[in-house]
C-alpha cells in the first residue's frame, strides 16, 4: 500500500513542478492580461498540487484537515485566475469589468468563510480515516461543497468554451491541441464521479482538478508552443471578428492564418479558404498585396473599386513573425486623385498657358503654372514678374488696375499685353483671369489662361489690309456661294450695281445683273463651280441704268480645307478703255491700209515716171529721192499695221508648236536672203508656246539681223529648247549690234525715235507679237560679236478663255 502512497506522493509533486514550470514560460507572454491570468493559474494549481502532495505525506489528522481546507482555497483561487485568463486570451473584456471583479471576490470570500468554519459546522465536509488503497484522510462532500463546486466547475467549462472559440476563430487547426483540452478537463470529470460514487474504491477521494492544470501547463508549453502562443497576443476576438476592415493574417511560412469575415466577402479568392499559402489560395490578391504600389483595382461583380493595402508586422516572441494585411476601400477618393491627375496631366499639356493666383500670398501669388507658360516664361516671351505684378497691390498701371478691380469685385477679365522690347520681335498674349471659388462660395484663387495671339494679331493685321486692298482695287472683285448667293463685293462691284455693304451678304447675283449678262454667264458660274477656272469676256449694263461696260471677268474655284468647292471668286476688270483703243488701232490701220498706202504708192508712182520722161540730173536725183522715201513710208505703214494688228488682237488660248514656227520663219527668209547663212537648232522633244503665233516676230528677227549685217555673208543661228520652267527661241547674230536706244523698248519707255527707223519700229512689232503670246523680251551681247536676242515662254495659267 505504501507504493500507492508513495505514487499519489510522485504524482502530485510532478505536478507541482510542471505548474512551476508553466508559470515561468507564461512570464514570457507579451500580452500583460493573458500572462497575468496564465501565471496565476498555474502557481495557483501548483499550490493547490502542493498541499495535496502533502496532505498525502504526513498522517496528522488534523493538520491534513487544514491543508486540505487551504488546499481549496487555492484551488478556488485558480479557478478565478483560470476566468481571468480565459477571457483576457479569448479577447473578451470581462475580466476588466469591475463590476464583475467585485463580484468574484465577494463570491470568493463567501467560499473561504465557508471552508474556514467548516471544522465547526461540518457544512463543507466532512473527515475521516480511509484505508484504500493505502491509510489516508477522506472526505464526504456536503451541500455547500456541491454548491461551490458546481459553480467552479461551471465557470471552467465557460472559461474552457471561451478558449476553444479563440482557437476556431483563428483558425488554428491542431489536433493535438485538442487532446490537451480533453486531458486537461479530465481530473475535473473525475472529480464530479467521485463525489457521485461512480468510481472504484482504489482511487482516493480527492481532488484531481490540479492535475489538470498540469497537463495544461506541459502541451501548451512542451508540445504545442508554436500553436498556443501566437493566439492571446494576435489572434483577439475583438480584432478578428469584430474589426471591420478586411484582414489577412499570415506566418512567417506565408500560410494564411486570419481572414476576417469583411476579407472573404471583399474577395472573393478568400472565399472558403483554409491554412494554405497566401500566394496559391488568392494569387491575384497576393500581387495586389506585395507590389510597389500599396493602391491596387479590384474588379468585382463588373465594377472596379480600389483598395489601399498597409502591411504590419506582428512579433511572435519565440516562433517568428506573423503578418497582418488590412485592406481599405479608397474607391472614392482614389477616383478623385485620379482624376485629379487626369485634370492635371490636361493641364500641363494644355496648348495654352494656365495658371493659378493664390490671393493670401501677397508677394508671391503665382502658385502653378503649366507647362506651357513656362515655355512663354523661358523663352522671354512673357515673364512671371510681369503676370505677379498684376496680382500685387502698389502697380498704378491700367492695366494692373483693371486685373485688380476685377478681383475686388470677383469678375472675370480679359486682357491683351505686348512685349515689344527693342531686342526681340512684338510678342502679343491675350490673358483672361476667372475667379476659383471653394465649397463655401468664398474666392481664394483666380485662374490665368494665357494665350499667344501673335500670330492671330498678325493675321487679323494682312487681312485688314488685303480688305483695304480689295475694297480699294479698281477691279471689281466679288465672292459667291454654291447658290450663287454674294458672299462679299468690294466698293467698286457695289457702287456699280447699285449695292450698299449692309445688304451684300445673301443677295442673288442674277437679281443684280440684266437678264443678256446672266445668261452669258451662267455656264461660266458653273462650270468654276465645277472647280476649272474660266475668264470670259462680255459686255454688261449696270441694273441701275449705267452706261454699258466691256469686261473681262476671271471666275476661280473656291476651295474649303476638305478640297470642296464652295463658291466662285470671281474679279472683273473694266476693258471699256482699252476696246475703245482697239477701235482707235482699227481706224488708225483702215487709215494706214487705205489712205497713207494709196497715197504713197500714187507718189511713188508719179515719182517713177517723172524719172523715166527726164534727162535733167537734179529731177532724176529728186524723183528717186521721193521714190525711195515713199517705199520707205510704205514699208512703215505695214509695219505699223502688223503692230495694229497684233496690239488689237485678242489672247487666244491656243497653243502654238514653237519648233515648227521657227521653221516656217526660217524656211521664208531662207527664200527672200538666200544668200544669208541661217541655221536653226530644235529639241527632239515637243516645244510649245501656250497661246498665240509668233512665225511673224522671228521672221522679224532674222530680216533684221541679215538686213542690217556689216558681214560679206550675213550669219544667222536659231535655237529653240525648253526646260522644265519654260520654253526658249533663240536669235543670234554677227552683225553690229542693236543700238542701245532701241533696246529700250524692253523697258516699256518710247525713246525710239517716232517710227524713223525700221529696225526700231521692227523690235517694237516682236516686243508686241511676244508679250501677246505671254512671253517675254531678252536682249544680250553675243561672243565674240554681234546680239541674243531671246523669246521666254514660262508656263501659262490654265485659264480658259470664253468670249
Amino acid at each position: 500500500m505504501e507504493v500507492a502512497r508513495a505514487a499519489y506522493i510522485a504524482v502530485f509533486a510532478f505536478a507541482t513542478l510542471i505548474s512551476g514550470y508553466g508559470a515561468w514560460r507564461a512570464t514570457d507572454i507579451a500580452e500583460r492580461d493573458t500572462r497575468l491570468g496564465l501565471v496565476s493559474v498555474f502557481v495557483l494549481a501548483g499550490g493547490w498540487t502542493a498541499t495535496t502532495a502533502i496532505q498525502f505525506a504526513i498522517s496528522w489528522v488534523s493538520a491534513a484537515v487544514w491543508l486540505r481546507i487551504i488546499g481549496l482555497i487555492v484551488g478556488l483561487a485558480s479557478i478565478g485566475a483560470w476566468l481571468y485568463f480565459a477571457s483576457a486570451y479569448a479577447g473578451h473584456e470581462y475580466h476588466r469589468r469591475p463590476a464583475l471583479r467585485r463580484l468574484a471576490v465577494g463570491l470568493y470570500l463567501v467560499a473561504i468563510a465557508i471552508k474556514l468554519t467548516n471544522p465547526t459546522y461540518n457544512l463543507y465536509f466532512t473527515a475521516y480515516m480511509s484505508t484504500e488503497p493505502f491509510a489516508h484522510l477522506a472526505f464526504n462532500p456536503g451541500v455547500t461543497y456541491w454548491l461551490i463546486s458546481g459553480a467552479a466547475y461551471l465557470s471552467v467549462g465557460v472559461a474552457t468554451v471561451w478558449l476553444i472559440e479563440a482557437v476556431t476563430t483563428s483558425r488554428i487547426k491542431d489536433w493535438r491541441l485538442g487532446i490537451v483540452v480533453v486531458l486537461t478537463a479530465v481530473p475535473a470529470v473525475v472529480d464530479v464521479a467521485i463525489g457521485l460514487g461512480r468510481v472504484p474504491a482504489q482511487f482516493v477521494e480527492t481532488s484531481y482538478a490540479p492535475l489538470g492544470m498540469a497537463v495544461f501547463a506541459l502541451g501548451s508549453f512542451v508540445f504545442l508552443n508554436e500553436t498556443f502562443r501566437p493566439i492571446p497576443r494576435f489572434w483577439r476576438k475583438q480584432v478578428l471578428t469584430h474589426l471591420n476592415e478586411a484582414t489577412v493574417i499570415v506566418d512567417v511560412e506565408g500560410e494564411i492564418r486570419h481572414i476576417s469575415p469583411t476579407a472573404a466577402k471583399t474577395f472573393d479568392e478568400l472565399r472558403g479558404a483554409g491554412e494554405t499559402s497566401f500566394a496559391d489560395t488568392a494569387p491575384r490578391l497576393y500581387e495586389c498585396t506585395v507590389r510597389d504600389d500599396p493602391i491596387f483595382e479590384w474588379e468585382a461583380d463588373g465594377e472596379t473599386r480600389y483598395y489601399r493595402v498597409v502591411e504590419t508586422g506582428l512579433p511572435s516572441e519565440r516562433v517568428g513573425a506573423h503578418r497582418a494585411y488590412v485592406y481599405t476601400e479608397v474607391t472614392a477618393s482614389e477616383r478623385t486623385r485620379r482624376e485629379l491627375h487626369r485634370k492635371s496631366r490636361v493641364m500641363d499639356k494644355a496648348p495654352i498657358g494656365i495658371t493659378i493666383f493664390d490671393l493670401h500670398q501677397e508677394d508671391d501669388p503665382l502658385v502653378y503654372a503649366n507647362d506651357r507658360f513656362d515655355g512663354l516664361a523661358q523663352n522671354d516671351l512673357e515673364d512671371r514678374s510681369d503676370l505677379t505684378a498684376l496680382f500685387c497691390d502698389g502697380k498704378d498701371s491700367e492695366m494692373a488696375a483693371t486685373v485688380q478691380r476685377a478681383v475686388e469685385e470677383g469678375e472675370s477679365v480679359t486682357i491683351e499685353r505686348c512685349d515689344n522690347h527693342d531686342d526681340r520681335p512684338e510678342f502679343w498674349t491675350k490673358e483672361t483671369f476667372a475667379p476659383i471659388t471653394d465649397t463655401e462660395g468664398t474666392i481664394s484663387e483666380f485662374a490665368g489662361f494665357h494665350r499667344d495671339i501673335t500670330e492671330d494679331k498678325e493675321k487679323r493685321e494682312r487681312l485688314r489690309q488685303y480688305k483695304s486692298a480689295v475694297e480699294a482695287s479698281p477691279t471689281w472683285i466679288f465672292c459667291i456661294d454654291s447658290s450663287e448667293r454674294l458672299i462679299f463685293a468690294n466698293e467698286d462691284f457695289r457702287q456699280f450695281y447699285g449695292l450698299d455693304s449692309g445688304r451684300v451678304r445673301g443677295t442673288q447675283i442674277d437679281s443684280i445683273v440684266e437678264k443678256s449678262t446672266t445668261e452669258k454667264i451662267e455656264p461660266a458660274i458653273k462650270q468654276a463651280l465645277d472647280g476649272e477656272p474660266v475668264v470670259l469676256e462680255l459686255e454688261t449694263e449696270a441694273a441701275t441704268g449705267e452706261r454699258q461696260r466691256f469686261v473681262r471677268a476671271v471666275l476661280s474655284p473656291l476651295w474649303d480645307d476638305d478640297g470642296a468647292v464652295t463658291g466662285v471668286v470671281g474679279s472683273v476688270h473694266d476693258l471699256s478703255e482699252v476696246r475703245q483703243r482697239e477701235q482707235q488701232l482699227q481706224v488708225l490701220d483702215r487709215v494706214l491700209r487705205h489712205n497713207i498706202k494709196n497715197t504713197m504708192n500714187v507718189v511713188k508712182g508719179s515719182a517713177e515716171l517723172i524719172e523715166q520722161q527726164t534727162t535733167d540730173p537734179e529731177v532724176v536725183n529728186t524723183a528717186e529721192t521721193v521714190s525711195e522715201h515713199s517705199q520707205k513710208l510704205i514699208d512703215m505703214a505695214g509695219k505699223i499695221r502688223q503692230v495694229t494688228k497684233v496690239l488689237s488682237k485678242s489672247r487666244t488660248a491656243e497653243s502654238t508648236d514653237l519648233t515648227q514656227s521657227a521653221e516656217y520663219a526660217v524656211s521664208n527668209t531662207q527664200t527672200e536672203f538666200p544668200e544669208a547663212d541661217i541655221t536653226l537648232e530644235t529639241s527632239n522633244e515637243p516645244v510649245s508656246v501656250p497661246n498665240g503665233t509668233i512665225e511673224t516676230a522671228v521672221e522679224e528677227l532674222i530680216e533684221n539681223a541679215v538686213i542690217h549685217s556689216d558681214r560679206d555673208q550675213a550669219s544667222v543661228s536659231i535655237r529653240v529648247w525648253s526646260d522644265s520652267d519654260a520654253s526658249y527661241l533663240e536669235v543670234s547674230d554677227s552683225g553690229p549690234g542693236i543700238p542701245d536706244e532701241e533696246r529700250d523698248i524692253r523697258t516699256g519707255e518710247e525713246t525710239i525715235q517716232p517710227v524713223l527707223h525700221g529696225s526700231g519700229l521692227g523690235l517694237w512689232l516682236v516686243k508686241a507679237i511676244v508679250e501677246q503670246a505671254g512671253g517675254v523680251l531678252q536682249f544680250n551681247d553675243n561672243e565674240p560679236r554681234g546680239t541674243t536676242v531671246r523669246m521666254v515662254f514660262r508656263s501659262s495659267n490654265d485659264l480658259n478663255l470664253v468670249r
